[in-house]
C-alpha cells in the first residue's frame, strides 16, 4: 500500500496538483504521517465501495409489451408460468425473477397460468392492487380509462388494495372489480374474454412445447399436437391467425427444419 501511495502522490505532484511541493519525490521513509493516513484512508473507502457493490444486487428489468390490439403474445417466465398479454397491454419483471420471489408488474391486460410453487408466491402488481397466488389460472384487466377486474380460471387468489390494504380471497369463478380504491361487483357477462375473441397469437423466442402447449388450450378439441425428446429444445418465433393445428405444426416444422406425422387425432413434430 505504502508502495502503491507513492506512486500517486508523484503523479499529482508532477501534475501540478500539490502546491508547495516542486517537483519533489516522494520518499515512503520521510513522507509526513498525515501522507499514509490518507494512503490508507483511500485503500479502505476503495474496498469498501467494491464490497458494497458485490453485495447490493443489480437490478436490470426486462418488459415485454404487446403493441398490437389484434394479437395475444404468449411468454413463457423462466418457472413456466405462462402469461397472455393482451393488446396494448405488457409486463415487466426483475432479473432475479424466479429466485426469492415471482413478481411481475402488468400494465393493461393479460392471463396468468401460474406454475404451482409454494416456496415462491406469484405476485402480480397491478394499477391500484395487488394479486399473490401460488399457482392458479386468472385473468387481470387493468387497462386504464375503465374499471379494473380480476376472474380466477382456476385455483385460489388473494387481492390486496394498495392504499386501504383491505384483502379478499377469489376462487374458481370469482370476480371482482377495483374502482376508487374499493372492491365492487364485476360484471364479467358484459364483456367476453379476449382469450377468445384475439384472432392472432403472437410468439417470440419461446421454446416448442411451450408453443404447443398454448395452441392445444386454444385449439381444444380439435386435433392435438406433441413434440418429440430431440425437438423439444428449439425456440420459435412466428405468428398465427386462425390456422388449424394441422397447418400450425406445418408452419413450424418448415420454419425450423423439422418434420411432422399425423396418427388419428395427434399430430407429432419431430426431427
Amino acid at each position: 500500500m505504502d508502495r502503491a501511495w507513492g506512486k500517486l502522490y508523484n503523479r499529482i505532484e508532477s501534475e501540478g496538483l500539490l502546491p508547495g511541493h516542486n517537483g519533489r519525490q516522494y520518499n515512503s521513509g520521510t513522507h509526513p504521517r498525515y501522507y499514509k493516513l490518507a494512503g490508507a484512508s483511500v485503500a479502505i473507502l476503495a474496498a469498501a465501495s467494491l464490497l458494497i457493490f458485490l453485495l447490493i444486487p443489480q437490478y436490470t428489468t426486462t418488459t415485454i409489451q404487446n403493441r398490437e390490439s389484434d394479437a395475444i403474445s404468449v411468454t413463457t417466465l423462466a418457472d413456466g408460468t405462462t402469461v397472455y398479454i393482451a393488446g396494448e397491454s405488457g409486463i415487466s419483471y426483475h432479473n432475479d425473477y424466479n429466485a426469492d420471489s415471482r413478481k411481475v408488474t402488468l400494465s393493461g391486460e393479460a392471463f396468468f397460468e401460474v406454475t404451482p410453487n409454494s416456496n415462491s408466491p406469484f405476485t402480480v402488481q397491478a394499477r391500484g392492487f395487488t394479486i399473490t397466488v401460488v399457482g392458479t389460472s386468472f385473468s387481470v384487466d387493468n387497462l386504464s380509462g375503465r374499471k379494473s377486474g380480476v376472474l380466477v380460471e382456476s385455483g385460489k387468489i388473494l387481492v390486496r388494495l394498495d392504499k386501504s390494504g383491505d384483502e379478499l380471497f377469489l376462487e374458481a369463478g370469482g370476480s371482482v372489480s377495483v374502482s376508487s380504491g374499493k372492491f365492487t361487483p364485476y360484471n364479467i357477462d358484459s364483456r367476453v374474454g379476449f382469450l377468445n375473441t384475439t384472432p392472432k397469437l403472437h410468439f417470440k423466442d419461446q421454446k416448442i412445447p411451450d408453443v404447443v402447449r398454448v395452441i392445444n388450450k386454444r385449439y381444444s378439441g380439435t386435433k392435438t399436437i406433441r413434440v418429440s425428446q430431440e425437438a423439444a429444445d428449439r425456440t420459435l418465433t412466428a405468428t398465427f391467425s386462425g390456422e388449424s393445428p394441422d397447418t400450425m405444426a406445418a408452419m413450424i416444422c418448415k420454419a425450423l427444419g423439422l418434420n411432422y406425422t399425423i396418427e388419428n387425432e395427434t399430430i407429432t413434430i419431430h426431427e
